[in-house]
């Protein structure tokens, strides 16, 4: 069984990866949060595992790329308040604009646009205001299939202040040894997306292919035996 807690770095590196490029590719900051992408992420991770065969030769972080990558795109397509239609359509004012600002030496007016596209003025202020609501999915300079080298997404994460690892040193290892001894699999498979990537309970249903409530109930009981543990251990644990 793929212990998934060793691919949590290349989930946020990648969500860091697709939250930069949009924000590049719309020239500001991205509306959508990375916390959202992580979480998409986590989702997509779950789902490589259920469908990894590891009898493929295939390493899981090849595997799992393009599906965690695939399920951020997804959600970020999801989002786009347009039809395909109406996007083609921004395209192609785009595209005439363009050429007739090269041809013209200057912007073109509304008049020699809507000219151009064989459509009335009014067609194309239409158009132009359809653009405050496409999301800049045709221009991200981000290469959602791309496996990356293992050493680029586990070298990702921010590195921690030094004084800082000695005084939690203690209480991570601690929490890694109660979440291997203390949980099943399929609380830790609940409990840690919830955690730290506030996963939804319904999100979670879907992909492990369990009730709501089920999620809900593994999350609780984890949680628990995880609090547990950690007091047995001597730490004053008062919310997971």
């Amino acid at each position: 069984m793929i212990n998934v807690e060793h691919y949590y770095g290349l989930v946020i590196y990648h969500a860091k990866k697709l939250h930069a490029a949009l924000s590049t590719a719309g020239k500001g900051e991205s509306e959508i949060e990375l916390q959202e992408f992580i979480q998409e992420g986590f989702i997509g991770l779950l789902e490589a595992r259920r469908r990894y065969e590891p009898q493929r030769g295939i390493a899981f972080a090849t595997f799992a790329t393009p599906r965690i990558t695939g399920a951020m795109v997804d959600f970020l397509r999801k989002r786009d308040p347009l039809a395909s239609r109406e996007r083609q359509r921004v395209k192609e004012l785009d595209q005439v604009k363009e050429d007739l600002t090269q041809s013209l030496g200057r912007v073109p007016t509304i008049d020699a646009l809507a000219h151009a596209l064989d459509l009335t003025t009014e067609d194309v202020r239409k158009i132009e205001a359809l653009r405050i609501m496409v999301l800049p999915l045709d221009h991200l300079s981000w290469d959602e299939n791309a496996a990356s080298a293992p050493a680029a997404w586990e070298a990702s994460s921010p590195r921690p202040d030094p004084e800082k690892v000695v005084a939690t040193t203690q209480l991570h290892e601690d929490v890694e040894v109660c979440l291997g001894e203390a949980l099943h699999e399929n609380e830790r498979s609940v409990l840690i997306p919830r955690m730290v990537g506030k996963t939804t309970l319904q999100a979670l249903g879907q992909v492990l292919d369990i009730p709501t409530a089920t999620v809900h109930r593994r999350e609780v009981s984890a949680k628990k035996k995880l609090r547990h543990c950690l007091e047995t251990k001597g730490w004053d644990v008062t919310d997971i």
